[in-house]
């Protein structure tokens, strides 16, 4: 049976807490995430000479790949990883290539693998950051551009933009780019692919200029979507022309799904302009096209477009609104301005700025990028900008916090499992799910109510009585009354039994003033452990009883000591007469 644990119980678990082997991840949420949009925070110190593209996993670990060739010895394309939400980054891997990549854009495929593709001069390669594997996608051939999508059975799209027959050529792969299938011709008269793929993963949207003229700008822009019928597989669904005057265009792309999609598009037409068009029935139609946001005067370009995750949630875009200022650049003057639309809005909801320092696009096309944070129910933007000391690259994010998750653990009493969170404060909360992991796949095993709307600390517990062994994991799916959700990190519980008796030494040391012992059991046994002075005098009587061998945390609160040096004893006495006695030193420093 799994219930709620009681306050009783709690109340004399308040000491001394009772753990397996444990680790327990970041939270989902912290007050340092909280909020609107914050500080930019440095991505990269160094000034990039090309495209960026990012990505979210599903454990809230993001990823941007760079076009650097400073920072990095002997690496032109690196990969920046962040695990706190963008407040600090670490270069997790590079390609050995000082050379400014063309386009690059990063993917990942439903078990989280991610996946690099980059073009270096007429070459297209597929980099699998996690095991570092490099495979050609298309080389020794003469390419202009590229673009690549993973649909929702992990097959992989790229279409290729031919220099010397301006066509648009299709591969896919169905064993992770490590090959590509037979060659699909998509149009013999076309140029420069943007691709996307709708919100449930088997539709794929692809822009391109054509017919293609003798200046490209001026070029009709078109759509083709693509349905995947089977891995590898795509039938057309139709193409259309999306914007077809003769004044210059430029960034493009389509993206959408559950029926409503968005087009936009720069156009130049004495200054340079975002246009829009909207489809409600899936993209067989569309509607007339007009200008995003018609109250910005200054010039418009470098943008990005994303459908927001989870899926419905309507879609982001961000834009660079550049005046011609007088003296160095200041954010006042280059601005990066941020705007949403609702899945069911037919216009972009108004825009904010969201960039601290001067926004800059240059012409090595380094304009800013729109990662969807699920993990987070957020949207973060990476950017270049303008510093007294050099540009860098900035991020920052906004977050809808409807929980505010301080802590998320577990601990193991009379061989159950208990897991413990704390919330700060809570936004149209109705509960968590608990949910169980053992075999590969996830379970729920119950639910706790949550408090609605609150400011106050909120504490939650819930016991698994469900006896298992080996590693076990547990994760919180944060449920908000219109139904969105958000899951916590996942912590792992390990059950199995120790093969001899240990004390470890506590952590942290020194502390102040609460720390964690663990021991391990080979067998049932009469446990005590106890903590000294100097002098030999016990100072706390931790615990003294018969335990189930396994693995234990005891959570120690030294509140009523004086600082200074102390030891702790365990003596462990078993059932098949086998004895264990270590003593270990620890500080207590107020």
């Amino acid at each position: 049976m799994r219930y709620i644990y009681t306050v009783l119980l709690l109340c004399s678990l308040s000491i001394l807490t009772f753990s397996q082997n444990l680790r327990v991840e970041k939270p989902v949420f912290t007050s340092e995430i909280q909020g609107d949009w914050g500080s930019d925070n440095v991505v990269l110190d160094y000034k990039p000479i090309g495209p960026m593209s990012g990505i979210q996993t599903s454990n809230g670990d993001i990823y941007i790949a760079i076009n650097d060739t400073l920072s990095t010895a002997n690496l032109g394309l690196v990969i920046r990883k962040s695990t706190d939400a963008g407040l600090s980054w670490t270069t997790l891997s590079g390609v050995n290539n000082r050379t400014k990549y063309e386009k690059i854009k990063l993917l990942k495929s439903s078990v989280d693998s991610v996946y690099c593709f980059f073009q270096v001069g007429f070459d297209v390669y597929s980099w699998n950051v996690n095991s570092s594997t490099l495979n050609p996608v298309m080389v020794a051939g003469a390419y202009r551009s590229f673009d690549v999508e993973i649909s929702s059975t992990n097959s992989m799209y790229v279409v290729l933009d031919s220099l010397a027959s301006n066509n648009l050529i299709r591969y896919s792969s169905i064993d992770n780019g490590m090959s590509w299938g037979t060659r699909g011709s998509i149009s013999s008269a076309a140029a420069l692919p943007v691709m996307s793929k709708s919100l449930s993963g088997d539709t794929l949207l692809l822009n391109y200029l054509g017919p293609v003229l003798a200046d490209t700008n001026t070029s009709v822009i078109r759509i083709a979507r693509y349905r995947e019928t089977s891995p590898g597989v795509l039938a057309s669904a139709g193409f259309q022309d999306l914007a077809t005057s003769n004044l210059p265009k430029y960034e493009y792309k389509t993206v959408g799904g559950n029926g409503v999609f968005w087009f936009l598009y720069t156009r130049v037409d004495g200054s340079s302009q975002v246009w829009a068009r909207q489809s409600t029935d899936g993209g067989t139609t569309y509607g007339a096209e007009f200008r995003v946001n018609p109250d910005e005067t200054v010039n418009q370009y470098g943008f990005d477009l994303k459908a927001k995750l989870p899926a419905g949630n309507g879609f982001s875009f961000v834009y660079h609104a550049d005046s011609a200022q007088v003296g160095p650049a200041t954010s006042a003057t280059d601005k990066l301005l941020f705007g949403s639309a609702l899945q069911s809005g037919s216009t972009f909801q108004p825009f904010e700025q969201i960039n601290n320092v001067p926004a800059f696009y240059s012409a090595a096309n380094c304009k800013p990028i729109i990662v969807e944070l699920p993990f987070y129910s957020g949207t973060g933007v990476a950017f270049e900008a303008e510093t007294g000391t050099g540009n860098k690259v900035y991020w920052d994010a906004s977050h809808i916090v409807p929980v505010e998750l301080t802590s998320f653990s577990a601990d193991v009493f009379a061989n159950k499992v208990v897991l413990n969170w704390s919330t700060a404060t809570e936004t149209n909360n109705h509960g968590f799910s608990v949910e169980k992991k053992t075999n590969g796949n996830w379970e729920k095993i119950g639910f706790v109510n949550g408090n609605g709307t609150s400011t106050r600390t909120h504490n939650y517990s819930f016991v698994d009585d469900e006896s298992s062994s080996g590693k076990v994991y547990y994760r919180l799916n944060q449920i908000d009354l219109d139904g969105t959700q958000s899951f916590s990190k996942v912590i792992e519980v390990d059950l199995s039994t120790p093969n001899e008796y240990s004390l470890s030494q506590n952590f942290p040391n020194p502390f102040n003033p609460s720390t964690a012992i663990k021991f391990a059991l080979k067998v049932d046994s009469k446990v005590s452990l106890k903590i000294y002075n100097p002098l030999g005098q016990e100072v706390m009587n931790l615990l003294s009883d018969n335990y189930a061998a396994g693995n234990y945390n005891i959570s120690v609160n030294a509140t009523g000591l004086n600082s200074g040096v102390y030891f702790y004893t365990l003596e462990a006495n078993g059932v098949d007469g086998s004895k264990f006695s270590s003593t270990k030193k620890m500080i207590l420093m107020k």
